[in-house]
């Protein structure tokens, strides 16, 4: 595990084979300022451990993009509670 050298915090998701954690600097997000999420492929775990994040450093998170998002994971029902702002360049 590489230590960061700065101040993190750190969220532990789900995985269907054990957990995962993010981090991210303490100082990487100012409060009140707005944040879009952008990933390749929509995943529960990474996107909602990223709006978690953001949500403990008093960001907004202004939405999510996606390259490819896969509909029947439900995604963006999923990620409402974070955002209604959801786009995706490709579903399958």
């Amino acid at each position: 595990m590489t230590k960061l050298t700065v101040s993190t915090i750190s969220h532990e998701y789900q995985l269907e084979y054990g957990t995962a954690k993010v981090e991210m600097h303490t100082d990487a997000i100012q409060p009140g300022w707005n944040v879009l999420i952008h990933d390749f492929c929509w995943h529960r775990g990474t996107a909602c451990a990223a709006a978690e994040l953001i949500q403990k450093q008093k960001g907004n998170v202004a939405g999510f993009a996606f390259i490819v998002t896969l509909d029947f994971l439900n995604g963006q029902e999923v990620l409402k509670q974070y955002s209604d702002n959801f786009t995706s360049l490709v579903n399958y």
